[in-house]
């Protein structure tokens, strides 16, 4: 089918309006409370997996009944966030325990990378011992596999090190890694940059004149709109001798004179935000002037940070986790600690969204789904007291990926129904079986859409899974 110039002209100028509609939003931190969350913790790593679209925990320290952070345990857990809930992976090969590790999603190869982080399994013992790492580990999506052992120096891998910052590159197609700190070497601050390339499971240290100084607990992201890495602030020795510089990696580092900069911090945490096109910062541990948690949240736009603010917010924390989710076009934060305690919530950075009942395959259960059958699942969304189902445009609406059936001249296969006999008309939808992105492994369903006046909505509901 062809297109003419004026349905090109029409297409081009309907996605500008919704970039328009999109950008015009305020954003919202939203508090989630998922059926099922990991335990209270702090200095894990975050990454999203695009390829399946969903996100990653790995590591951390766990909160416990001992009284002081110095005696709480690494763990090496791994959970899966879906969008709506959390639920714990447990595959036959685990990294070991660590914190502070680096941790990346490689586009290219499809692959999780985990470099170095430490350990301190030994509680008893004063100072405590510590097990540091510059191991490298590559996750599959089914499994672990370490491509370079532990204790292997330079220059076939970076030294042992933890509170480093790493980032996968789009534009260059490498991981870099920045910084990092080993107390039991001399000196213990690093300054290097390393690339790796996960085609060869090898690590290059790339010489430059220039670069940022020693530090450790840095945020660094890559900067997906102007196809650049950005590292920001990061700690020297002290908790008040934090940094606030701001630089850029393409190959070569160049430090940007920004104006209204946030205070020094570090371990605070960095990403890019999908909705705005900028990188987003949320909290940290300052340094020099509040010396202590913070709870703001800036966007650096161009040369010029810019505060943001929202109705509902996070707490004060540092090392906590946080990651962008493409595919939901929404920021995820995970935890932390406020130097006395560990944190457990879950928030969600977007465009805010209603929360509406769903049920797919209406009557049935356990809503079983044949991905190999060539037909169709009727979902139905009900319309309460508070939310009228017959206002959201159905031509917004997936199931899993999957979009509403169209019929003939065009039109949404939907009907309207007082299905769950409350004397309120609810809508029901149609999704093609075969265009459900969904595995043998999924539990649940996610629908999103939108009302005709641009509210977005979110209901899940439980699904079984055949596979034939």
């Amino acid at each position: 089918m062809k297109i003419g110039k004026r349905g090109i002209f029409s297409i081009i100028v309907l996605m500008v309006l919704i970039s328009l509609y999109v950008f015009s939003q305020d954003l919202e931190w939203i508090p989630k409370f998922p059926i099922d969350s990991p335990s209270a913790r702090l200095q894990m790593s975050l990454v999203y997996d695009c390829n399946k679209n969903e996100i990653i925990m790995f590591g951390g320290i766990l909160r416990t009944s001992a009284p002081s952070m110095k005696n709480w345990p690494s763990t090496n857990e791994m959970w899966e966030w879906d969008g709506a809930t959390w639920m714990q992976l447990t595959p036959d090969i685990l990294p070991e325990p660590r914190r502070s590790a680096g941790m990346v999603y490689d586009s290219e190869t499809k692959k999780i990378i985990l470099f170095g982080g430490f350990n301190s399994p030994t509680l008893d013992p004063t100072p405590y011992e510590k097990i540091v790492y510059n191991d490298t580990w590559e996750w599959d999506g089914e499994n672990w596999i370490n491509v370079i052992p532990n204790g292997l120096a330079p220059p076939f891998t970076p030294d042992k090190k933890w509170g480093h910052c790493m980032v996968y590159d789009k534009t260059r197609k490498k991981t870099v890694l920045f910084g990092g700190y080993n107390a039991y070497q001399s000196p213990s601050l690093f300054d290097e940059t390393w690339e790796y390339d996960s085609n060869t499971h090898t690590w290059t240290k790339i010489q430059l004149l220039t670069h940022p100084e020693r530090r450790r607990y840095a945020s660094m992201v890559f900067d997906e709109n102007r196809g650049k890495i950005v590292l920001f602030a990061g700690l020297q020795t002290t908790k008040t001798s934090a940094f606030n510089d701001t630089w850029v990696y393409d190959g070569e580092w160049i430090e940007l004179q920004t104006d209204n900069t946030p205070e020094p911090r570090h371990e605070s945490r960095m990403v890019y935000n999908y909705l705005s096109g900028n990188v987003f910062i949320f909290g940290g541990y300052g340094g020099i002037v509040s010396e202590s948690p913070l709870c703001d949240f800036w966007e650096l736009d161009g040369l010029t940070w810019i505060q943001k603010f929202s109705a509902d917010y996070p707490s004060e924390r540092y090392a906590h986790g946080m990651v962008s989710d493409a595919n939901r076009q929404e920021i995820v934060l995970y935890g932390g600690t406020t130097g006395l305690d560990a944190l457990d919530d879950t928030w969600i950075y977007g465009v805010p969204k209603v929360d509406v009942d769903i049920d797919i395959k209406p009557g049935s259960y356990p809503n079983s789904i044949n991905l190999g059958a060539n037909g169709n699942v009727p979902v139905a969304i009900f319309s309460t007291e508070d939310f009228d189902a017959m206002i959201i445009d159905p031509l917004t609406v997936t199931l899993a990926g999957a979009s509403v059936r169209i019929k003939g001249k065009g039109t949404p296969q939907t009907s309207a129904e007082d299905v769950d006999g409350d004397g309120l008309l609810d809508l029901i939808v149609h999704v093609d079986t075969t265009a459900l992105e969904l595995t043998g492994n999924d539990t649940e369903a996610i629908l999103e859409g939108q009302t005709f006046d641009g509210t977005s909505i979110r209901g899940v509901d439980t699904v079984r899974i055949i596979q034939e």
